[in-house]
């Protein structure tokens, strides 16, 4: 009796895995991240032109002159609710989309190769404790920039960290998204400094 139980029992679990699986399927079958993909010109193209949708997010983009109008950036309207502005560090945040852009600078000479730059950086951050993956280094004119992963408590964030040289300044952004937003959210962010390059030249 009890090994009938039992059997009916696992039965019964194995047709419900069954039926959450089935589901799972038809969902992703209408999930919009699982039917489409983005290419850096595209979003880059939609940054500059003020509109680009993002799955089904509309987004809009207004040029934005920072640091007493010495560098521009593009900048997303009505997204983030978090916005603190100083003389030499700006935060822009959204808690909803899990979204961050940190700009900063500093005035120097030449600034020292790329990759000892980002070796530094790396190296800082792991001697504070954080786990850094680097996935990619790129130039894009005058901007260099480096795409990076790291645990934290509330998961893996995707970050690229960029820097700018102008008119006897470095200016740098760090802009980030959730590693499974990498392919919609963080190609967009790596879109935007693109056209950051742009709109400093």
């Amino acid at each position: 009796m009890e090994i009938d139980r039992s059997i009916a029992l696992f039965v019964r679990q194995q047709r419900e895995l069954g039926q959450e699986e089935q589901d799972r399927e038809e969902r992703e079958k209408y999930d919009p991240k699982k039917q489409i993909t983005y290419t850096l010109e595209e979003l880059a193209a939609g940054v500059k032109r003020g509109k680009q949708y993002l799955y089904t997010l509309k987004l809009c983009f207004t040029p934005r002159l920072v640091f007493d109008g010495k560098f521009c950036i593009p900048f997303i309207t009505d997204f983030f609710d978090v916005m603190e502005e100083r003389p030499q560090n700006l935060l822009y945040a959204s808690n909803r989309r899990k979204a961050a852009m940190l700009y900063t600078y500093v005035t120097c000479g030449r600034p020292e190769a790329f990759a000892q730059w980002r070796d530094q950086v790396k190296d800082s951050m792991q001697k504070m404790g954080m786990q850094v993956k680097v996935t990619k280094s790129a130039a894009k004119g005058r901007v260099e920039y480096f795409c990076y992963e790291t645990p934290t408590a509330e998961g893996v964030t995707y970050n690229i960290l960029f820097r700018c040289p102008k008119d006897g300044a470095v200016y740098t952004g760090s802009l980030n998204c959730t590693q499974e937003d990498k392919e919609g959210m963080g190609l967009l962010l790596e879109a935007m400094v693109h056209v950051t390059e742009e709109m400093n030249r």
